[in-house]
């Protein structure tokens, strides 16, 4: 081709987005191949960069074919290019990518493995035929093995693996879908299993530790088998002996175990799927799903697994390794976080002996290092409409968070420290949004110390220079006092955020309803935050219009007695708030005769805070009806009253079918002037107690109540648009009440790619931070 042509042009291409570790390189090199093009492409830290000659039609329909036909777990969120000289490129090549400066190209989650790769895991003939760590461009760990971008090997821990003629052949062959796999491996050159006792002795190596591992497991034994974000406990799901040792070892008493299986197959045997339930479950994330268990006396779990519940938290086997373990085990297993209960998940093989050796049995584990441990995600499916509804979001999820029209300014770094319930922080850097992965409870000393290890590592990873921090009002959240310092730190000047404001911004943000000209009703509903006036909010209406956001309404004020003490106790709540209405003598029963007296006292003497919390409302309700006074897990009361309502639900077969007559009283007890009362409802709920009303239709009634009061809310504003936000709205089958009754009259925006809970407290933080510092760019697809 003759270069002084005017038809023949050069353009440099600039992509941003998930567009590293995805096979794009290779995609593109084979595209110009195709296309008879010269030039070449590359990783950068601001994201992949393309220099491509040709005549300029061809280069037209590149570009084109580039941004819509890229591979399916890529996704380009920016592209551009411009005409630049030409350099006369006879061929198109892959070039090494560049290290230079601030890195703008996005952390990319860790991926199951795909169907080619399993496949070859299978066939006799394959050379990595049951080799455990298998890979390809398509699948395997990204976000748990980086320490440094852009993302080459030699800044993963595959980078000790040196790769044999045949990897390195197809890692060079760019009709290879393992060309450029930064995790290509395989038994000649690959990472190395081993099996353990819990002392450190009798190891072995190789592919028999699997079957060795499987046969532990079958008789009984607690495995520690190293994943790809940490280590899970591996345990019979059927050997109640067993449960019951993990339980107490782990100190776990009554909160559910995750169960791994390995097929759909298997899955429906034990479980209710619907078609939305099966697609969750076999989508590239592989998180946990919460499922109704099927009823029979056949099942291959036990009732230890789930105590008192009637769902199981199931997921696949997403990682070779365990699908190879599964074959060999042959049945569902409990697949548990490795840690004490509370403490971040487990990912070196030393904190396994030193911290679970008393618990586990046998370690099965390899030599690749684990950089950024983190939990599986979960997700439950709402029993009637099957909306999805995080309820941890971790692996394979984290910390990509996609914003096509959501824009900010590329020139700042914004931090947001987030609630410390649910540790998780939110960064700003070069435009992009990283959401971390859910960190545990800050006021568990481990996990705050993992929570300033993962924000050391994003300093590092990006070398960051922040503009700006965003933290909760709360002044004695870890997560506060640590913004503080790093604000003092940096000389930059800490921006407050109120906790049920921030749930807020976080709804409107991932429904990109930030310059909707509508008002918006915010229905925020929780277990606790704190208050601008002092006390405890948890049950919230906010009304958001014109950038600005009020607090209209919210349940009226009740006695919150000793503060964490009644959140673990849900008697404390009923008594709080049935002494507000004056029927507490309900309860004489669940105290001791000096508790009674003394938490009387100090009630007559107002020694209490006072609290609007729903997240609170749900453990009277719990306690009243004769469940759970102690709870041993978060959320347990409400998950109690939750499971009693849907149980009522169901047994009517769809919601159509309810008697709705039966609860149109209860629209007669709602009080919302000045706030929201809770003297007429609670009044008769604890008559219908001691008239013995049916437990499961209480539970439901009191959802009921809950649901009208948002319809009366927005009707009485004339608001359209309802926005919910806060851990009570976890609870599904509330949502899907919500959908049934407000679809008509109403336009309902929930959570998309992060949970209702404190999770996304510290997204909302970054974006009420951006909007009133201007950095947050104008989204014109809703105006």
């Amino acid at each position: 081709m003759d270069t002084k042509d005017r038809s023949f042009s050069a353009w440099h291409l600039h992509l941003r987005g998930k567009v590293q570790g995805v096979g794009f390189r290779p995609f593109v090199y084979r595209l110009a191949k195709e296309k008879k093009l010269g030039g070449w492409v590359s990783n950068d830290t601001d994201g992949v960069h393309i220099y491509v000659e040709g005549e300029k039609e061809k280069l037209q329909d590149f570009y084109l074919f580039v941004i819509t036909h890229y591979p399916p777990i890529a996704l380009v969120t920016e592209s551009s290019y411009q005409e630049v000289p030409v350099q006369g490129y006879k061929d198109f090549f892959i070039k090494e990518s560049l290290k230079e400066g601030s890195s703008s190209v996005l952390l990319l989650p860790d991926l199951d493995v795909c169907e080619q790769c399993i496949q070859e895991l299978h066939c006799p003939t394959d050379r990595r035929y049951g080799y455990p760590f298998i890979t390809c461009t398509q699948c395997g760990p990204r976000y748990s093995i980086i320490f440094a971008l852009p993302y080459d090997r030699q800044r993963t821990s595959m980078e000790p693996f040196k790769m044999c003629e045949d990897c390195q052949r197809e890692y060079q062959n760019p009709l290879d879908r393992r060309f450029f796999s930064q995790t290509n491996s395989c038994k000649k050159c690959g990472i190395e299993l081993s099996l353990s006792d819990n002392l450190k002795t009798n190891f072995s190596y190789g592919e028999q530790t699997i079957n060795q591992a499987a046969e532990a497991i079958l008789k009984g034994e607690i495995v520690a088998v190293k994943g790809i974000g940490g280590f899970l406990l591996i345990a019979d799901a059927g050997n109640e002996q067993t449960l019951k040792r993990l339980r107490e070892k782990k100190k776990r008493p009554h909160k559910p175990f995750a169960l791994m299986f390995l097929d759909i197959q298997s899955v429906k045997k034990e479980v209710e799927l619907s078609d939305e339930d099966q697609k969750l479950l076999n989508s590239r994330s592989k998180p946990i799903v919460i499922l109704d268990r099927k009823k029979g006396n056949h099942s291959l779990v036990s009732q230890l697994v789930a105590p008192g519940q009637d769902t199981l938290g199931v997921m696949l086997a997403y990682s070779p390794l365990h699908i190879l373990l599964l074959e060999h085990v042959g049945k569902p297993v409990v697949a548990t976080s490795a840690n004490v209960s509370g403490s971040p998940i487990l990912s070196m093989d030393q904190e396994i002996f030193t911290r679970l050796g008393h618990l586990v049995d046998k370690v099965l584990s390899h030599n690749r290092q684990i950089i950024v441990a983190q939990d599986d995600s979960v997700v439950i499916s709402s029993p009637f409409y099957k909306q999805p509804i995080f309820l941890r979001r971790s692996r394979s999820y984290a910390p990509f968070y996609a914003h096509e029209n959501l824009r900010l300014d590329k020139k700042i770094s914004l931090l947001a420290l987030g609630a410390d319930q649910k540790g998780c922080f939110s960064l700003c850097h070069e435009g992009n949004i990283y959401v971390s992965q859910y960190l545990g409870s800050l006021q568990n000393f481990e996990s705050e110390e993992n929570y300033k290890k993962q924000l050391n590592y994003y300093f590092l990873l990006f070398n960051l220079d922040l503009n700006s921090l965003a933290i909760d009002l709360h002044p004695a959240y870890r997560s506060t006092e640590i913004g503080l310092s790093l604000a003092a730190e940096r000389k930059i000047t800490p921006f407050y955020v109120q906790h049920h404001k921030a749930h807020f911004w976080a709804v409107l943000a991932e429904n990109d309803l930030i310059y909707d000209l509508e008002p918006i009703l915010g229905v925020i509903w929780d277990g606790t935050g704190f208050g601008e006036d002092g006390t405890i909010w948890g049950g919230e209406f906010f009304l958001y219009q014109n950038g600005k956001m009020n607090r209209i309404k919210h349940f009226s004020y009740y006695p919150l007695l000793l503060g964490d003490k009644t959140i673990k106790e849900p008697r404390l709540s009923a008594l709080g708030i049935l002494w507000k209405v004056g029927k507490e003598s309900l309860l004489k029963e669940k105290f001791s005769s000096s508790e009674w007296h003394t938490y009387l006292k100090l009630l007559n003497l107002k020694h209490y805070f006072l609290c609007s919390s729903v997240g609170r409302l749900f453990d009277c309700v719990c306690s009243m009806l004769g469940g759970y006074d102690l709870s041993t897990f978060e959320g347990q009361a409400a998950m109690e009253v939750q499971k009693l309502a849907t149980r009522y639900a169901k047994s009517f077969g769809s919601l159509d079918c309810l008697p709705w007559e039966r609860f149109a009283f209860i629209k007669k007890l709602i009080r919302t002037q000045p706030q929201i009362s809770l003297n007429d409802f609670f009044v008769w709920f604890t008559e219908a107690v001691n008239n013995h009303w049916p437990k499961e239709q209480l539970a439901f009634g009191f959802h009921y109540w809950l649901c009208w009061i948002i319809i009366q809310i927005a009707s009485a504003f004339c608001v359209k648009k309802i926005a919910v936000s806060g851990g009570v709205f976890q609870n599904a089958l509330l949502v899907d009440l919500l959908r049934f009754f407000c679809t008509k009259d109403f336009e309902l925006y929930f959570h998309r790619q992060l949970s209702p809970n404190d999770e996304n407290i510290s997204l909302g933080q970054l974006i009420a931070l951006a909007h009133e510092k201007k950095f947050l760019q104008r989204n014109y697809k809703n105006t």
